[in-house]
């Protein structure tokens, strides 16, 4: 079968096919298998912001979202770095681990917390909403 065979120049890719050398199946020895790339535990979780608040803390739920009151505005990302702040700390995790996945310029966020699964996460919110009270 010839590189410029019609069936091969599908998107210009004659020269790809051309430069592909056969493999064989078989595996060779002492080769450990491919595995798939395997994220630490990680949920999502809805969070409701109300920023300008007199002072920032995690206030309980609304609905089914987790109700966050933020001091700073909502000016230059300033409420969005308070929230990861805040978040980070209660959770006891890294600011790294905390990502806004939607929303980052609503008041209705979806938050993204590596590292934890969903019930470490409302174990960890419900220790700290009992502490506070």
């Amino acid at each position: 079968m010839l590189a410029t065979d019609p069936a091969r120049l599908v998107r210009g890719s004659w020269f790809v096919a051309k430069m592909k050398r056969p493999t064989s199946g078989k595996p060779k020895h002492n080769q450990e298998p491919r595995t798939t790339n395997h994220e630490p535990a990680s949920c999502v979780i809805a969070v409701r912001v109300i920023p300008r608040a007199g002072r920032s803390g995690v206030a309980g739920a609304r609905g089914d979202a987790l109700l966050v009151r933020l001091n700073a505005a909502p000016v230059d990302g300033a409420a969005n770095a308070e929230l990861i702040d805040l978040l980070a700390e209660t959770l006891g995790v890294s600011k790294r681990a905390i990502e806004i996945v939607s929303g980052a310029r609503s008041r209705q966020k979806k938050v993204r917390v590596t590292g934890l699964t969903l019930d470490e996460t409302n174990s960890r919110l419900k220790a700290q909403n009992s502490s506070n009270t």
